[in-house]
């Protein structure tokens, strides 16, 4: 009897130790799971963080930029600049102010405001973004960045990136965008719009052609074209010169003396 009440006994205390490892093994596991779940929101999310964080804006209160318009086509379309102006900066929100002026001399604007991390229309989206890089824009989805470039815009050559955004691509109707944005400050410089149907093709360009967020830079085809028109007025005046100083001079025929006839005998 006494023998098999310690054979209960240490029954009973293989078991607990038993329940003890497997319990000491099932916590081992679950921080296992925990370390795995918290490493795969880290690297899912991660990036997601680092873009927020590259979202900064580029502009500030003030800042403007102008564009030459340039219309191909569409009917009752007669702008012919454009001017964008922020308004306001208040962390990632910003307003801006647009200005068309039409060909007949009237003027037509609105204003604007929006989140830079989404983009404020098409006018101005996150600085610094490099090929890759998306935003979701309110009316065109989501954008992403599939190039970048060094352009000349308002008279200074400027890092840009480019995004293509088609909207329709059928049989019968193909619209879209072609847009660089300047990638420091994150203003547009060039937004190109076309359509194309069956009967009818429109394409729109505005491009930046003067701003105050950087100085235009000194072009030396100017000075070259200046240099060669002042060479080619001097050679034509050298040779109207030398034609001249070569002509002889004109020499007036001396008067003849007439004789007087004789008188009759």
């Amino acid at each position: 009897m006494k023998r098999k009440k310690q054979e209960i006994k240490r029954t009973l205390r293989i078991k607990r130790r038993n329940n003890v490892i497997s319990f000491e093994m099932n916590r081992v596991k679950n921080s296992k799971a925990g370390i795995v779940l918290l490493l795969l929101f880290f690297f899912v999310f991660t990036p997601n963080f680092s873009a927020m964080a590259s979202y900064i804006v580029g502009v500030k209160k003030g800042d403007w930029v102008k564009y030459d318009v340039d219309v191909t086509n569409p009917v009752g379309y007669s702008t012919a600049t454009a001017k964008m102006e922020v308004l306001d900066v208040n962390a990632t929100s910003l307003t801006i102010h647009v200005t068309k002026q039409m060909s007949d001399g009237e003027e037509s604007s609105q204003s604007l405001t929006g989140d830079v991390t989404v983009g404020v229309d098409v006018w101005v989206i996150p600085a610094n973004l490099t090929s890759g890089n998306s935003f979701n824009a309110p009316d065109l989805g989501i954008i992403t960045i599939d190039g970048e470039s060094t352009k000349t815009y308002a008279g200074a050559s400027r890092k840009v990136v480019r995004a293509y955004i088609l909207r329709s691509n059928t049989t019968y109707n193909k619209c879209g965008y072609e847009i660089y944005w300047d990638k420091q400050t994150g203003v547009a410089v060039e937004i190109f719009s076309f359509g194309i149907g069956v009967y009818y093709r429109e394409y729109l360009t505005y491009k930046a052609t003067e701003t105050n967020m950087w100085q235009a830079e000194f072009d030396p085809t100017l000075l070259y074209a200046v240099l060669a028109a002042i060479i080619a007025i001097g050679a034509a005046g050298a040779i109207i010169f030398m034609k001249r100083r070569k002509k002889p001079p004109i020499t007036q025929p001396s008067p003849q003396v007439q004789s007087k006839p004789s008188a009759p005998t």
